[in-house]
């Protein structure tokens, strides 16, 4: 019994563009000459042989013979055909033919050709070079399907089913169900895998990864080369739906210190069919520059709000807050703008130190690290007091920082000496404006004790000239609200003879534990002993008051 398969329309097509090249009886030839010919196995179903003849006389018939791919010329054949059907003639020189191959084993075939026309000449051995009959099972999906084949948000998950056939070589009626398989599903950007059950059914599903994808399956054990071919199903196209979303920021600007990070919080939804609802589980990013390149990110909670944070990168950048929509998958993508000015680092150094006279000496630096920064036209710092270093702080003075050389990376100066109290915590501190980032030095406490000297006494008075006189006081240091004597330290004894305009200085006098000290000294002329704590204050103290006695010599 004859078989006829429709040529499919590709096939046809490659059958059409062989005939172009085949060769075909010359005009006016005297000799008979050979059909063209022209053979395709049909992929879709191996051992259906397809020939298509050229010919000015009608071909009548045709023989096929068969003989394995590569065995050498001579080799008998594996079999024969001559049960062709003309499935297409239009009526001209170009005929359509099909058959149904049995061969006795599975493999791959070259053929030739003996073809007879209407006059009752036969032509023998015509080949076509690289014709290749696959004479195979079939491992086929005829039914595949896809389910829903335009995901939402709400129902991203896609279910592909179908059965796996294997079909014998030249018998398509003869497919029978495939069990225990495993089939490829190919989704676009991966593959998932599934089994086939007793009657060859096999089902799977997954989340698209993309936007648009040809979803197919194919038997998933790699057979080409053996006695199976494993032939794809039809490709079913599948494309997510988007829906539009919205997300919202706290703020569209944010003023960072270099090297700082800022927070940026918000509400990120997507409108459904119910209207808008919050979107968890979404990424946001922030992005600036021309390139749109993301700094961070942070994924939404189950209520669709997110904290993001915000780094300091630069001068102010026009950026953006971008919900990415799960890579655009099932939602758009939204977005809010988010300018971020950052004010360039300020690296501020100070020195303060109080002297015996309570006066407080300030020197320093201010420095601009970043190429970028400027000098404000008035730069100046702040000294700030507080008397207990935590609460009270007050402005004290304004500072003026001398701009000598005008560019960042180079420190400019500032200084001041002032009287200041003598216990007290001070600080200096640079304002800082939009551009450039505040700065302020460590707090330091700088304290020295009140001393003062009393019950200073020379005698006698008068005094002979030669003779000696007494001198004799006590050196007190301040104890809360009293005073005390201050121990194992020393005092300095000066005169000034009567006339003259200042002090000479002649040596320092130890203090006993009680802060006393005494000493005798030779009467030689008129004048004023004075006694005063000054010379040996190191970090600690105060200067002392001076006090004075006048000694008349005679």
């Amino acid at each position: 019994m004859r078989r006829s398969i429709m040529l499919s329309a590709a096939i046809s097509t490659a059958l059409g563009v062989s005939a172009l090249a085949a060769t075909t009886p010359a005009q006016g030839a005297t000799t008979p000459q050979p059909p063209g010919i022209a053979a395709s196995g049909d992929f879709q179903h191996p051992g259906i042989l397809n020939v298509r003849t050229f010919s000015d006389i009608p071909v009548t018939g045709i023989t096929a013979h068969f003989f394995p791919l590569r065995s050498p010329e001579g080799t008998p054949e594996a079999g024969s055909t001559d049960d062709f059907s003309v499935i297409w003639n239009p009526g001209g020189k170009t005929t359509d033919w099909q058959t149904a191959v049995h061969l006795p084993e599975h493999g791959e075939y070259r053929m030739t050709f003996d073809v007879t026309d209407a006059s009752g000449a036969t032509f023998t051995g015509l080949t076509r070079p690289y014709t290749v009959l696959h004479y195979q099972t079939a491992m086929r999906i005829p039914d595949f399907s896809v389910t829903p084949t335009a995901p939402d948000y709400s129902h991203q998950r896609v279910t592909v089913s179908g059965t796996l056939l294997a079909e014998p070589p030249g018998e398509p009626e003869a497919s029978v169900p495939v069990a225990g398989e495993e089939v490829d599903i190919e989704t676009g950007h991966a593959v998932i895998v599934a089994t086939t059950g007793p009657d060859g059914r096999f089902t799977a599903d997954f989340v698209p990864t993309a936007r648009d994808a040809d979803v197919y399956a194919r038997h998933g054990f790699n057979a080409d080369a053996g006695d199976a071919v494993n032939l794809a199903s039809s490709s079913v196209r599948v494309t997510t739906v988007q829906w539009p979303t919205r997300v919202s920021v706290n703020t569209h600007t944010l003023n960072l210190a270099q090297g700082a990070t800022g927070t940026v919080t918000g509400l990120a939804e997507i409108q459904t069919p119910e209207g808008w609802q919050p979107l968890p589980g979404s990424l946001l990013a922030y992005t600036n520059g021309p390139s749109g390149t993301g700094l961070s990110g942070a994924y939404t909670d189950g209520h669709g709000r997110y904290t993001l944070k915000v780094p300091s990168t630069g001068a102010a950048l026009a950026g953006r807050v971008v919900l990415a929509g799960d890579d655009e998958l099932f939602a758009t993508m939204s977005s809010q703008p988010l300018t971020v000015h950052v004010a360039f680092k300020t690296v501020l150094n100070a020195n303060l130190t109080l002297d015996d006279r309570s006066r407080l000496h300030v020197t320093g630096s201010l420095n601009l690290k970043d190429s970028r920064a400027h000098w404000p036209a008035k730069p100046a710092v702040v000294l700030d007091y507080s008397k207990n270093g935590k609460t009270g702080w007050k402005a004290v003075a304004t500072l003026p920082v001398t701009v000598r050389h005008n560019k960042a990376g180079v420190a400019e100066t500032f200084g001041q000496t002032r009287t200041a109290p003598s216990d007290g915590y001070w600080r200096v501190r640079f304002q800082g404006n939009p551009d450039l980032a505040p700065a302020v030095t460590k707090t330091v406490h700088l304290r020295r004790l009140a001393t003062r000297v009393v019950g200073f006494n020379a005698t006698p008075e008068p005094v002979r000239k030669g003779d000696h006189i007494w001198l004799n006081g006590t050196v007190q240091v301040r104890s809360g609200t009293g005073w005390k004597p201050l121990r194992d330290w020393g005092v300095s004894l000066y005169f000034k003879p009567r006339g003259a305009k200042s002090y000479r200085y002649l040596y320092q006098m130890g203090l006993d534990d009680k802060g006393r000290f005494a000493n005798w000294e030779r009467a030689t002329q008129d004048g004023t002993w004075a006694a005063v704590l000054d010379g040996t204050t190191a970090q600690t103290y105060l200067v002392s008051n001076t006090v004075s006695d006048y000694v008349d010599v005679r």
